[in-house]
């Protein structure tokens, strides 16, 4: 009895350990964030589009995105798998994308102010 006792501490340690997040991701928060607002402006760009043509240019906006960012895409696409799964940690990855494209279309209007009050 003893024993089990003395050993119940590890074992409590270890399964706590074996339930913690594990994630094969190494993009940051701030990366994801960025990628996927790219890719969220992409697909407002690319909504008129239809077809096999909207699938190619997004393939190339997709592309120049990875690029931009020195993203493999492989990468990223393991990384939003792991987010899938996670649909808590995904809603809010998608609520702090949102308050980035936010303040970037905050930005582009200020300096579109300043263009109008400059002249």
């Amino acid at each position: 009895m003893k024993r089990i006792q003395r050993f119940l501490p590890v074992l409590i340690f270890l399964s706590y350990i074996s339930c913690g997040e594990k994630t094969s991701c190494s993009l940051s928060e701030a990366q994801l964030i960025l990628v996927l607002g790219d890719m969220q402006v992409a697909e407002a760009a690319a909504q008129s589009l239809i077809g096999t043509v909207k699938d190619s240019v997004l393939e190339v906006y997709y592309d120049q995105i990875f690029s931009i960012h020195g993203v493999e895409r492989a990468h990223f696409e393991q990384c939003f798998d792991e987010l899938q799964r996670d649909p808590q940690r995904l809603s809010l990855l998608y609520e702090k994308v949102i308050e980035e494209l936010n303040r970037q279309g905050a930005q582009v209007d200020d300096k579109e102010k300043e263009k109008v009050l400059g002249d």
